[in-house]
């Protein structure tokens, strides 16, 4: 009895619907959802920001820097707040780190417009969609691996 395998905990043959496991992925999985609903919102924020402002006459490249800046704030908050539950209580490091990550992203999405709206000739919103895509995925990467690093699972647990 000491060699046989216990699967009363795994659910079935081969664990695969094991809780700890569905745990495991979901809790890699639910980040990424939570970040991208906070990016829509970021996004509603950053985009009604830039047409508000381009619409008001302010040039488009300081609109997009205002703009961005706003659904930045916005990202703090919730990102950190609900998206990764920081509770490191790093402060002013962990700010520091999401305005890092974030002038990069603003740095590269402002290129990225630029390039799009004046080199390829795109109508001012579809440069302006495709730089907040590209920029996105910077700036998950950087706030879920960098500035709100979720814990890591001990040895306490195999799988």
């Amino acid at each position: 009895m000491s060699n046989s395998r216990d699967l009363s905990n795994q659910g079935g043959p081969g664990g695969l619907s094991s809780p700890d496991r569905l745990g495991s992925r979901s809790n890699r999985l639910l980040p990424l959802v939570k970040f991208g609903l906070v990016g829509l919102l970021n996004t509603g924020v950053d985009f009604a920001a830039f047409l508000l402002l381009t619409e008001a006459g302010v040039s488009y490249l300081t609109a997009q820097v205002i703009a961005f800046l706003l659904g930045v704030l916005n990202s703090y908050f919730l990102n950190r707040s609900w998206t990764f539950r920081s509770r490191t209580g790093r402060g002013t490091r962990e700010i520091a780190r999401f305005f890092l990550i974030n002038l990069i992203s603003l740095a590269v999405s402002t290129v990225l417009l630029q390039w799009a709206h004046s080199g390829l000739g795109w109508p001012l919103v579809t440069g302006k969609l495709a730089a907040t895509f590209a920029s996105s995925w910077i700036n998950y990467a950087g706030s879920r691996y960098w500035v709100f690093r979720l814990p890591t699972p001990t040895g306490s647990e195999k799988s």
